[in-house]
């Protein structure tokens, strides 16, 4: 809209293109801007985890430069785009899919966190530090934030998976002040859901029918999701820095839980399952798993689908067969006969409890492997 009434069109049209050339490089200085901060926080970052000679002074005036206030905790926090291969329903996102697509979910998330970040007194940076995983030092004034902090940035996490009401794109990304970069501070009234399920949310794929064999529905997801994974409250900027690997491993396990609503993980949250990825890569444990599960692997290699589903529903109910007949849908005749099938290629009973727990560990291991 022309502020005046002008008696040229040419000179309105004018106008009009001038205005429009001028916003257009606005926003390019916007993103340029945006894109040099996520740079040098992403190159602080690397640098923080592997500080080679780095004082904490040093690390402390650098993190400053890019808006990270000096506090009293710092806390490191990462997020993990879905789950690994072999979690029903979702894909590993180092698995081959479409890189270009990954980039922009991140690029979505950090715009999402900084965004968030203005509400409450916490300050932070943040960086993708490999695919599919987002990495953050949060700095809390206090302990009592912590909670609220994470609270808040699991709020953000599912703004961007959410319908797309809220992530909006590069034009639409959230300010950042070239002081403070994306080290902004935490929306507290950002909601609570560190597990968000993107679009339609959760739906059951139905009783296991052909491809798991009738077991009860499997958790599918409409798209990625966002999983925390939150390491141990320090005092020191470089301890928390290092304390970026103990969050990556809490969420990449993490991942792998059966959805349960949780906002956020700790170590503490992950219990087995956390051990059994440490150990997933040792030879004797994927012996192990080979031995435990061979007969329905190789079932299922030869096209009888749904063994390792079926197993999987049976081991969470507890071997408790009439609720696993309930929640499956199935008559108890076909079920038992699945299940008689279940234990004629493993070679085991599965009424005795220790044969429940070894299948139990290797399924976990077997569903941690592609981490």
């Amino acid at each position: 809209m022309v502020p005046a009434v002008l008696d040229d069109d040419g000179d309105a049209g004018m106008v009009l293109e001038r205005a429009a050339q001028t916003l257009a490089i606005n926003r390019l200085a916007e993103r340029d801007r945006r894109d040099l901060t996520r740079q040098a926080q992403a190159g602080l970052l690397n640098v923080l985890r592997q500080p080679r000679g780095l004082g904490e002074g040093e690390a402390q005036t650098r993190a400053a430069a890019l808006g990270l206030r000096r506090s009293a905790f710092y806390l490191p926090v990462v997020f993990r785009s879905g789950p690994p291969a072999g979690v029903p329903g979702t894909s590993d996102p180092d698995s081959g899919g479409d890189p270009l697509a990954g980039q922009q979910e991140e690029r979505a998330l950090l715009e999402q966190l900084a965004r968030a970040l203005k509400s409450v007194p916490c300050t932070a940076i943040s960086a993708v530090i490999r695919s599919g995983s987002v990495g953050m030092i949060l700095a809390l004034p206090t302990k009592q934030l912590e909670d609220e902090a994470l609270r808040a940035l699991a709020g953000a996490s599912a703004a961007e998976n959410g319908d797309g009401r809220e992530s909006g794109g590069a034009g639409n990304a959230s300010r950042v002040d070239s002081g403070a970069g994306n080290a902004s501070r935490v929306d507290s009234g950002a909601g609570n859901a560190s597990r968000v399920d993107s679009g339609a949310g959760r739906k059951d794929s139905g009783a296991a029918g052909g491809a798991a064999g009738g077991a009860a529905g499997v958790d599918s997801r409409a798209g990625s999701r966002w999983t925390i994974g939150v390491g141990h409250l320090r005092t020191s900027l470089l301890e928390a820095a290092a304390g970026i690997d103990e969050a990556v491993h809490v969420a990449e396990a993490a991942a792998t839980l059966p959805g349960h609503g949780r906002e956020f993980f700790r170590a503490t949250d992950i219990r087995l399952r956390g051990l059994l990825a440490l150990l997933r890569k040792d030879p004797r444990v994927q012996q192990f798993v080979e031995s435990e599960l061979h007969g329905i692997l190789q079932a299922e290699a030869r096209g009888e689908e749904g063994h390792v589903e079926l197993l999987r529903h049976f081991l969470e109910s507890g071997g408790n067969k009439t609720a696993l007949a309930r929640t499956s849908y199935l008559s108890r005749p076909t079920l038992y006969s699945r299940l008689g099938r279940l234990e004629e290629l493993l070679g085991v009973d599965l009424d005795d409890a220790e044969s429940r727990t070894s299948l139990h560990v290797a399924l976990l291991v077997h569903r941690l492997r592609a981490l």
